[in-house]
């Protein structure tokens, strides 16, 4: 159990206790993410990939683990492959260089 107190939307409204809750989980989901990429490479892996559906959970990870300079990563070496990129990028992120 954990205590939720909804807190002011940028509106100045305040958010009702399910999107109160819905931003707690969703930080949980982001720190367990981020903790289990982390331990993966603190153990040796040379490449973690993290499965989502969530675009936007994936961009929220992406920025969050580009900070990790402690295990190695930065905005170079952390990518996202959605729908969204781009033809070129996709080509270059699937080569056997960069995904192996």
């Amino acid at each position: 159990m954990t205590r939720v107190r909804p807190e002011e939307n940028p509106d100045g409204t305040m958010q009702s206790a399910r999107q109160a809750v819905r931003k707690l989980a969703g930080e949980a989901l982001q720190a367990s993410a981020l903790a289990e990429i982390v331990r993966a490479l603190e153990h040796g892996s040379k490449q973690v990939i993290y499965f989502a559906q969530d675009k936007l959970f994936l961009s929220d990870l992406q920025k969050a683990l580009a900070k990790r300079e402690d295990a190695g990563l930065d905005s170079t070496n952390v990518e996202v492959l959605d729908s969204s990129v781009p033809g070129s990028k996709r080509k270059r992120l699937i080569s056997p260089e960069v995904r192996d």
